[in-house]
């Protein structure tokens, strides 16, 4: 989707939980495209084309394709893979090509 923005960047100054990335995050996540994170934290790519080769199982209504590739690639490889709606602000994890957890965003009173 864009040429990797954490390319050439140590590996010291890619980690997801560094609070001075947290707005870089933050606008890569508004974009087309995947956060590769390595189990340490480590950001490795960010607006990421995946393809991944499996399906995963059926998806539920209105769930669109930012969720079928996070099923699809949790189905085609170990790693766990955490979407965020856009419209709703519900988080799932999916594993094994399926969701395993779903949180939905708090509504605010008042």
């Amino acid at each position: 989707m864009i040429i990797n923005p954490f390319r050439g960047y140590h590996e010291d100054e890619r980690n997801i939980l560094d609070p001075r990335l947290s707005e870089a995050v933050k606008t890569l996540a508004t974009i087309d495209g995947a956060f590769i994170v390595r189990g340490d934290g480590t950001i490795l790519s960010a607006g990421t084309y995946l393809r991944p080769a499996l399906a995963g199982e059926a998806l539920p209504q209105g769930l669109g394709a930012r969720h079928a590739a996070a099923c699809s690639v949790s189905a085609s490889t170990d790693a766990i893979v955490i979407t965020v709606s856009e419209s709703t602000g519900t988080v799932r994890m999916f594993k094994d090509g399926r969701i395993i957890t779903e949180i939905e965003k708090p509504v605010r009173a008042g």
